[in-house]
């Protein structure tokens, strides 16, 4: 708000930890921020819906981002040790450096050279209809 009253009118730009009541509360000079996220709970692609769906069933809450990336995590070893020749170590941890494309809640997930996984993030909108103020989705990476 401080920003917005002092003139300044640059795009605000961050990450998933302003996707808080607290950030949405500011209302007004809130609308147009834009963040990336590692995971939309929101999601309408089938996949992310059964994720949450079977969560909350469970869980009685919706899934953190951490819980998806955890879910995307068991899913990508169990492929790592359905694709290695042997349980050995070595050979699981060298068939999940080769997944590419993985298709995950969280996103697609493929590791590079450098055991580092490359994925896209998705991206959120501040917006407001009717005087209530929320992150929307932009853009998914499914």
């Amino acid at each position: 708000k401080e920003m917005r009253r002092l003139g300044i009118k640059a795009p605000i730009l961050g990450g998933e930890d302003r996707m808080v009541s607290e950030y949405a509360a500011a209302g007004e000079p809130a609308v147009g921020t834009m963040v990336y996220g590692g995971f939309n709970v929101n999601s309408e692609n089938p996949r992310v819906k059964k994720f949450v769906d079977n969560f909350k069933k469970r869980y009685k809450r919706e899934p953190s981002r951490v819980a998806a990336l955890s879910y995307d995590a068991y899913y990508m070893l169990a492929k790592g040790i359905e694709k290695s020749p042997s349980l050995r170590p070595s050979h699981v941890r060298k068939s999940i450096m080769g997944l590419k494309d993985f298709p995950g809640v969280t996103g697609i997930t493929s590791m590079n050279p450098n055991r580092e996984a490359v994925k896209e993030p998705f991206l959120f909108e501040m917006a407001g209809k009717d005087g209530k103020y929320s992150f929307v989705s932009v853009k998914e990476p499914l």
